[in-house]
C-alpha cells in the first residue's frame, strides 16, 4: 500500500483547505492504535481518522462509524483534556516525509491559549501518534519508545520531540534533469532500487510506474542500460515529479482484475501501468473507499478461512476414509474365485480325500478348460474345505460390497464438501458466511453457541438475481440452503434450471412466467451458471438445463444435491462483462 511521501503531501495539502479553521468537538479512540476526531467546519460536520498501525497507517477524513469501547483510553483522555474545543490551525506534512503536523489552538483550566501540535508518523512498523508542546516537548503518544527500543530517537513523555532522521534523498522539489541522468549514469545495482534510494518520498509502486512509462525493467541493472534508456528513464521521472509539482493528481482505487471485486492499491498520481481503476473526486474519498473496502475483505477473508479449514479438514478425513475403502474394496475383489473353488471341490469332492494339502482340478470356469492348482486344509474333510471357501466367499463379497457402499458414500461427502468450498469462496459478505455456517453445523461438521444455533430457523437471505436481455428474471444461489429452497420452493414445473456438468456450482434458475425463453437468455443463464461455479476462470464450461419438474431431491440428501433428467447441455465462456450488465442491484 503506497501511503509514501509524495501521498502524505497530497492528503497533508488537502486536509489543509478543508480542515483549517475546523473545531475539536469530539475524540474517541475505537482501537488501540486508532483516533477519530469529530470536528466542525464551516461546512458541517466531519470526522478525521489517524491510524498508526504498521499495515494500515493513514491519515484521512472518513464516513465510517465504528464503536467506542465504554471506557475511553489514557491517551484518548489526555487528548480530550488537552484538544478538545480547540481550533485546526493548519495541517502541514514535513517536506515529502510520510508524517502530518496538525498544529491546533486550545484554551488550559485556566482560558490561557496555547498551540499543540499533534503529529502523525505514517512510518509502517514505526508509525505513531503523538502531541507536542507549544515549547517542543513531548505531552504523550499512543506508542512509548525508550531507550531500550531505539537509541536514535526516543518518543516518551517529558522528552523533546525530534523529526525521525533525515534519509539522504534528493526532495522532488530540488529535481533537476541533468542532474538526475548524471546520478544515473553513476549508479549501480538495479534501476527500482536506485531511483527509490534516491528520490525522497518515492514508494516502490511509483518507482515501477516511472519505469513503466520509460519501458525500461526494474530489475534491470544500471549500468547495463544504454544511454538511450537513461535518457527516457529521467526525463520520465522529471515528467512524474512535474505532476506532483503542479498538482496534477489522479485520485484513484486500482483493482486486481475487471470484476473490479478486490483493491489492490491507490494513488493520487496516475499508474499507468495499471489496468483497472476507479477515480474519485479527492485523495480523501479514495482512502476511505479503499480502506473501508480492504477492512472489509480482510474480515471476509479472515472469515472465510476459518471456515474453509472446516472445510479442508474434512475434506482430508474423507480421502484418507477413501483410500482406505478403495483398498478394502481391491483386497475383496476376487470373492467370485473362492465361490469358483468351492465349486470345484464340491464337484470333485467323490475324487478327493482327507489329509490332502493340494490338488489339481479341471477348471470348467475357465474358457480353456484349464487345471487349477488348488490349497486345501490336511485337518479338514474335502466337504468342510469347500464350505470354508464358501464362507470366505461371502464374507469377501459382503466387505466388497459394504466397502463399495462407503466409498460411494465418501465420494458423495466429497462431491458436497466441495459445493461448501465453492459457496465460501463465492460468499460476499458476512452473511453469506453465516449461512455457509450454520449449514456446516446442521451437517455435525462445527458446532455453534446456542445463541448462534437459533439463526438456523431465520429466514435465508435472497440469492443473487440478474435481468436476462429478453427481460427474464434469473436468480443464482449462493450457498446450499439458498440453492434448495431456489429450486424446491420458490421455483415452478415450467421454470429452467440450471448447474454446471460435474463442477461444484450455484443453481440458477430462469422464471419463465409461462413464456417461452429464447436461446439467448438460456445462453446468458448458463453464463451466470459458469460464473457462479468453480470454473469461473475457465473457458468453454457445459452447463446443464432442464425445466424444474425434471430436477428432483433424493431422499436424505445432503443440502443442495439434487438429480435430473431430460436436460440438455450448452457450452459458454464467463464473462465479468456479461454478469455486471445483468446485475440487478438492491
Amino acid at each position: 500500500m503506497p501511503f509514501d511521501g509524495v501521498l502524505t503531501n497530497c492528503i497533508a495539502t488537502e486536509l489543509h483547505q478543508e480542515l483549517a479553521g475546523a473545531r475539536v468537538d469530539k475524540i474517541h479512540m475505537p482501537e488501540k492504535h486508532e483516533l477519530v476526531l469529530a470536528l466542525r467546519t464551516l461546512k458541517g460536520s466531519c470526522k478525521l481518522l489517524l491510524n498508526a498501525n504498521s499495515t494500515m497507517a493513514r491519515v484521512q477524513l472518513t464516513t465510517v462509524k465504528k464503536e467506542n469501547p465504554t471506557t475511553p483510553p489514557m491517551f484518548c483522555m489526555l487528548l480530550r483534556k488537552y484538544l478538545t474545543g480547540g481550533r485546526i490551525l493548519s495541517v502541514a506534512s514535513y517536506g515529502f516525509e510520510r508524517v502530518i503536523v496538525f498544529e491546533i489552538e486550545s484554551s488550559n483550566e485556566l482560558g490561557d491559549l496555547s498551540n499543540k501540535k499533534l503529529i502523525i508518523e505514517i512510518m509502517g512498523k514505526h508509525s505513531n501518534i503523538v502531541l507536542v508542546h507549544q515549547n517542543g516537548s513531548i505531552i504523550d503518544s499512543i506508542f512509548h519508545v525508550d531507550a531500550s527500543m531505539s537509541s536514535k530517537r526516543e518518543v516518551m513523555p517529558a522528552r523533546p520531540y525530534e523529526w525521525p532522521p533525515s534519509q539522504n534523498k534528493i526532495p522532488p522539489a530540488e529535481l533537476v534533469e541533468s542532474k538526475v541522468l548524471e546520478d544515473l549514469k553513476s549508479a549501480t545495482g538495479r534501476v527500482d532500487r536506485v531511483i527509490l534510494n534516491m528520490i525522497l518520498g518515492f514508494s516502490p509502486i511509483l518507482v515501477q510506474e516511472v519505469c513503466f512509462r520509460a519501458n525500461v525493467f526494474p530489475k534491470h541493472e544500471v549500468e547495463s542500460l544504454e544511454n538511450a534508456s537513461l535518457i527516457d528513464l529521467a526525463g520520465e521521472l522529471i515528467k512524474l515529479v512535474s505532476e506532483i509539482r503542479s498538482l496534477q493528481l489522479f485520485p484513484a482505487v486500482y483493482f486486481k482484475d475487471r470484476r473490479m471485486d478486490d483493491v489492490l492499491d491507490y494513488h493520487c498520481v496516475r499508474l499507468t501501468h495499471l489496468d483497472f481503476f476507479q477515480k474519485f473526486a479527492s485523495i480523501n474519498h479514495v482512502l476511505d473507499f479503499y480502506f473501508h473496502k480492504k477492512v472489509f475483505e480482510d474480515k471476509l477473508n479472515q472469515s472465510k478461512q476459518t471456515l474453509m479449514k472446516v472445510v479442508s479438514t474434512n475434506q482430508d478425513r474423507c480421502v484418507r476414509k477413501l483410500a482406505l475403502q478403495e483398498q478394502s474394496m481391491r483386497d475383496a475383489s476376487d470373492f467370485d474365485h473362492n465361490r469358483e473353488v468351492g465349486d470345484l471341490i464340491t464337484a470333485n469332492i467323490h475324487a478327493l480325500k482327507q489329509g490332502e494339502v493340494t490338488v489339481h482340478l479341471q477348471n470348467f470356469y475357465s474358457e480353456q478348460n484349464e487345471t487349477i492348482e488348488i490349497n486345501l486344509d490336511e485337518n479338514l474333510s474335502p466337504q468342510k474345505n469347500a464350505q470354508r471357501y464358501y464362507k470366505k466367499y461371502s464374507k469377501l463379497k459382503k466387505t466388497f460390497e459394504q466397502s463399495t457402499l462407503h466409498a460411494r458414500d465418501t465420494m458423495q461427502e466429497l462431491d458436497y464438501l466441495a459445493t461448501l468450498e465453492e459457496a465460501i469462496n463465492q460468499a460476499m459478505t458476512q452473511d453469506d458466511l453465516t449461512e455457509v455456517r450454520l449449514e456446516l453445523a446442521s451437517q455435525g461438521y462445527l458446532t455453534l453457541p446456542k445463541k448462534k444455533e437459533k439463526r438456523s430457523a431465520e429466514a435465508v437471505s435472497p440469492p443473487n438475481e440478474y435481468l436476462s436481455s429478453d427481460g427474464f428474471t434469473i436468480y443464482a444461489g449462493k450457498n446450499n440452503r439458498q440453492n434448495d429452497l431456489l429450486t424446491l420452493k420458490s421455483s415452478k414445473a415450467d421454470d429452467f434450471w440450471l448447474h454446471t456438468q460435474k463442477i461444484p456450482g450455484s443453481h440458477v434458475i430462469i422464471k419463465t412466467s409461462g413464456k417461452t425463453v429464447p436461446s439467448r437468455t438460456i445462453e446468458e443463464a448458463a453464463i451466470i451458471s459458469a460464473w457462479h461455479s468453480r470454473a469461473r476462470d475457465s473457458s468453454k464450461v457445459p452447463v446443464d438445463y432442464a425445466l424444474v419438474r425434471n430436477v428432483k431431491k433424493p431422499p436424505g440428501a445432503k443440502p443442495g444435491m439434487v438429480i435430473y433428467d431430460k436436460f440438455k447441455t450448452i457450452i459458454v465462456s464467463p464473462d465479468a462483462l456479461v454478469i455486471k450488465k445483468m446485475t440487478i442491484t438492491k
